[in-house]
């Protein structure tokens, strides 16, 4: 079995990879039937409820999750182990089918009808469940529509030994570029901390930085222009064309992390150097240059890093800007691009993402 990205899907589902993501947190050990294509293979699981194996006896291929970082890896005989981000809960709706005894268990029965984006289309996808009262409701069986089935047999409950759960290397390593899982946006309503390496969507120097954005802002590449951070609507408006952005199309603020094109920074003299000369002069330069009124620029640094924030008004509308810089090279740019209709809202954003910043661990 070839792991490709067309087929992802359908190794998870074989693998019984489903059946575990995001159901329980119970610790246990069991044995794995699963019937898939009309051929059935038995295998080991192990859990404590964050990390989970599953493999063959020969452990020639299986799966390992993680789901405090929201990570898969999975590897195959014959093929390099690969690194996935773990699939995002569904929307789904649910019909009681009544109760059963299954191996001793007391099973609520369950038909889950799970909605699925994949390659722009929806789709929907049936299965039955049965979810084990005294395991707190982990799914010892499931059957799909296709006629697949998964199980769970002798199945023994509490922690399994650490050699069980230990990390599979090899074949697997962590592939920090591979790792977008910091790119999901959360529910609104706050902030959720993400790593600069990300926020700039692994194209720039991975910083040991962190800073705060709001909770429900999406991270995505917009090719050669950069990395966004804004709502997943903003930035299909925003970059529908390639190579391109739509500002007049936001309905809320968005984050624009790239290099800069006209500013770098000095070490030496420790300035920002631009098409105004020295950073000392880019007040006095950008209002005669461009019109821009209320023009502040303040120096500082970021978590121990030179930076410099440019805050002003062009034509009315509010201009946010702050440069990193990083050795004798190109400044990192990062604006905050307001909607038409800015607000306190915009402001009070940008204010929050600016003071959030803090030394990260590791990138």
């Amino acid at each position: 079995m070839k792991f490709s990205v067309c087929v992802v899907a359908g190794t998870l589902a074989a693998l019984g990879f489903s059946a575990m993501a995001g159901e329980s947190h119970v610790a246990f050990s069991a044995d794995v039937v699963v019937t898939y294509d009309g051929k059935a293979t038995t295998q080991k699981i192990w859990s404590d409820g964050v990390r989970t194996l599953q493999v063959p006896a020969d452990a020639t291929s299986g799966w390992y999750s993680d789901s405090s970082r929201k990570l898969v890896w999975l590897w195959n005989k014959g093929s390099p182990c690969i690194q996935i981000s773990m699939p995002p809960p569904s929307e789904n709706s649910e019909t009681a089918l009544g109760r059963a005894t299954i191996a001793g268990h007391p099973t609520q029965k369950v038909r889950v009808t799970y909605a699925r984006s994949m390659d722009g289309k929806s789709t929907t996808v049936s299965q039955v469940e049965w979810r084990a009262a005294d395991l707190d409701d982990l799914v010892i069986r499931r059957e799909s529509a296709s006629g697949s089935v998964y199980e769970l047999r002798n199945i023994v409950r509490g922690p399994p030994a650490p050699e069980h759960l230990a990390f599979p290397s090899p074949p697997c390593k962590y592939d920090a570029v591979a790792d977008t899982t910091g790119y999901q946006p959360q529910a609104p309503g706050g902030y959720r901390r993400v790593a600069f390496f990300d926020i700039a969507c692994k194209k720039i120097v991975p910083l040991k930085l962190a800073m705060q954005i709001p909770s429900d802002f999406e991270i995505r590449l917009g090719g050669r222009l950069g990395c966004f951070a804004g709502t997943h609507e903003d930035l299909d408006r925003l970059l529908k064309t390639a190579d391109e952005v739509d500002l007049d199309s936001l309905r809320r603020g968005v984050i624009w992390v790239r290099i800069s094109m006209g500013a770098t920074y000095d070490p030496i003299g420790k300035h920002f150097i631009g098409e105004q000369g020295s950073d000392e002069h880019w007040a006095e330069g950008l209002s005669k240059t461009t019109g821009a009124a209320n023009v502040k620029v303040v120096p500082g640094e970021k978590a121990g890093i030179p930076s410099l924030t440019v805050h002003a008004s062009v034509a009315g509308k509010p201009v946010r800007m702050l440069y990193l810089g990083v050795g004798d090279s190109p400044a990192i740019l990062i604006s905050y691009q307001a909607p038409k209709n800015a607000s306190d809202r915009d402001e009070t954003e940008w204010k929050h993402f600016l003071d959030s910043f803090a030394r990260a661990e590791s990138p």
